[in-house]
């Protein structure tokens, strides 16, 4: 790779998206280094990102990088690399395929993250083989994916060239908590034959293990859930694919701490058969800032859609909550690089924004309003954070004593009523509505 292309990947893993904007190509994130990496691999490579470097991936991805490039020399693609890091931040953002490739040792992501420990990746790789749009299971547990997967009984029994599985590499390696969780996810059956059905475990296992967090969590037995909770417990599937750990953070009553400790067990990208994740059930539930930033902090990616093509933001759009704290929740999930303009998703005229607006949302329909025309990949992750809250947009657009003034004179029409009378009066400290006191 030239002296650009190493700067690219070191803005991307500090996440800064203004300097890979600058500096990314489209002949750059197709270049190879000395050692025949990619700057996919090279960023791949690394142990923890912030979630900003999400952002800077997709736009990688999006300018015709290959997430199925190998490194000559041990046919290592990107996904190998970030298994055996337990970079989920990275491996959660490429795509199904380049998730099962074998290298030169046959082996796959999962065998690699399997034998170096790396139970986070190893859980994400598990875990979408519960989804509906990643493998259709028929009977006998076999059955072509939608994206041509041959089946979530032959991925996890796939055998290196040793003739191990990953179960084998797990023991083998001496993670012998990694390998009992890849042996109760072998054992799950799943189902879509027009509802999603996940069976496998006994009622002894499923009484002894997921039911009790339940119990817990319904009956806010908050040490209880710490003192019981543990990396095999906590992503067992109910019949559709709940785990303790979405319903945790579903909950509004659940402490921050709880739910850290939680994301430090969990997989904090898993998602039930039809691709609603951790982060999807936080959103949709107007969970605080808080807990979304615990998900986006450990790897949860910002912009996975469900069956219906819907991200994160756009559920939370469709609540129709107006509270402070779910406009909060939206510039944290905008901050972590959630896309506004939906530039991945099939459904392209559907957007976050025109969700809102459906919702009478108001306090989200202004803070996403600026975005209306601009590209997600053409905007910095810098949100200034006045400009875009609802209660300056009025003044900045009238001014503060306008604002006042036509809305006493009932010249405003009733949306901009509303909130100008629940936010200029209070706004206080900014510099942009206090320098602004022109009608003009």
């Amino acid at each position: 790779c030239t002296s650009g292309s190493a700067t690219a990947c070191q803005s991307a893993i500090r996440g800064d998206f203004d300097e890979v904007r600058r500096l990314a190509t489209s002949g750059l994130v197709k270049a190879r280094d000395e050692l025949n990496r990619t700057i996919i691999m090279l960023t791949a490579d690394t142990d923890w990102t912030p979630p900003q470097t999400g952002k800077c991936i997709e736009y990688f991805l999006n300018l015709g990088a290959e997430p199925q490039a190998v490194e000559l020399s041990s046919g290592d693609t990107a996904a190998h690399m970030a298994a055996r890091r337990d970079h989920l931040r990275v491996l959660a953002l490429l795509p199904f395929r380049a998730k099962w490739q074998v290298n030169e040792s046959s082996r796959t992501p999962l065998m690699e993250a399997a034998k170096s420990g790396c139970w986070r990746c190893a859980k994400h790789l598990l875990h979408l083989l519960r989804q509906a749009k990643f493998v259709q299971v028929s009977r006998g547990g076999r059955g072509g994916g939608r994206y041509g997967s041959r089946g979530r009984v032959e991925l996890l029994k796939m055998q290196d060239e040793s003739g191990r599985t990953a179960q084998d590499l797990a023991t083998d390696s001496g993670h012998f908590e990694l390998a009992r969780i890849i042996e109760r996810e072998r054992r799950l059956v799943v189902s879509f034959n027009g509802a999603g059905s996940i069976k496998g475990l006994s009622s002894t296992e499923m009484e002894c293990a997921t039911s009790p967090l339940e119990q817990l969590i319904e009956s806010s037995n908050w040490s209880g859930l710490l003192e019981d909770a543990n990396r095999v417990n906590c992503d067992l599937p109910d019949r559709d694919g709940w785990t303790p750990a979405m319903r945790a953070f579903k909950s509004a009553a659940c402490p921050t701490a709880v739910l850290q400790r939680l994301a430090d067990l969990a997989d904090v990208s898993c998602s039930n058969v039809w691709g609603v994740s951790c982060l999807h059930r936080a959103a949709s539930a107007g969970a605080p800032p808080s807990s979304l930033a615990i998900l986006l902090d450990l790897g949860a990616p910002v912009n996975a859609v469900d069956e219906d093509n819907r991200t994160p933001l756009m559920l939370l759009a469709t609540t129709g909550m107006t509270t402070a704290e779910a406009t909060l929740a939206a510039r944290s999930l905008l901050s972590g690089g959630a896309d506004w303009d939906n530039s991945s998703s099939c459904l392209a005229q559907v957007t976050p924004l025109r969700l809102a607006v459906e919702a009478r949302n108001h306090e989200l329909v202004a803070l996403l309003l600026p975005y209306q025309h601009k590209k997600f990949f053409e905007e910095s992750l810098k949100m200034n954070c006045c400009r875009d809250s609802l209660r300056c947009l009025a003044a900045e657009l009238l001014g503060r004593q306008r604002a006042w003034q036509l809305t006493a004179a009932g010249r405003l029409p009733a949306v901009l009523i509303e909130f100008v009378s629940q936010h200029v009066a209070g706004c206080f400290g900014c510099g942009v509505c206090l320098d602004d006191e022109s009608d003009s």
